[in-house]
């Protein structure tokens, strides 16, 4: 069984893409000062790793991520005109005390170890911020 995080493709941002066109629209988007580190995978990468690991016998459950994970900091930094503001930890803890839910899909961290990514087994190169960068027709740094 193979356990994958949130999956995006050119047509098909979901949430990531609600997210991506609010920071275009803003061009500053408020990010806790610790960022956030989120695993995600895109279709094609998704369809590589299963046509790899159906090759295999590998037995249990595995799990699969882009190598390189979502933070703030790294999309702001791959595309150009997006910036952060960092906002200070108070202000944190209080978004989760009063929007638990929208704070933790804003700012939980959910990345998956190296170790335990078969993407990185693979030797497969990261393509994250280029997929996003693209579906979204932002120009890259």
């Amino acid at each position: 069984m193979i356990r994958l995080p949130l999956i995006y493709g050119k047509n098909s941002l979901g949430k990531v893409g609600q997210l991506l066109g609010l920071w275009q629209r803003l061009r500053v988007f408020p990010v806790p000062a610790a960022d956030v580190s989120r695993a995600m995978i895109g279709v094609d990468m998704s369809a590589h790793v299963i046509d790899k690991l159906c090759s295999n016998e590998t037995r249990g459950i595995v799990f699969a991520a882009d190598p390189e994970p979502f933070s703030y900091a790294a999309m702001s930094r791959a595309s150009r005109g997006l910036h952060v503001f960092h906002f200070p930890q108070f202000l944190a803890s209080l978004a989760e005390r009063v929007a638990p839910g929208l704070a933790d899909r804003l700012f939980a961290d959910s990345r998956l170890a190296d170790a335990d990514n078969l993407a990185v087994s693979y030797g497969l190169k990261p393509r994250l911020y280029a997929d996003l960068i693209a579906a979204m027709n932002m120009r890259p740094r």
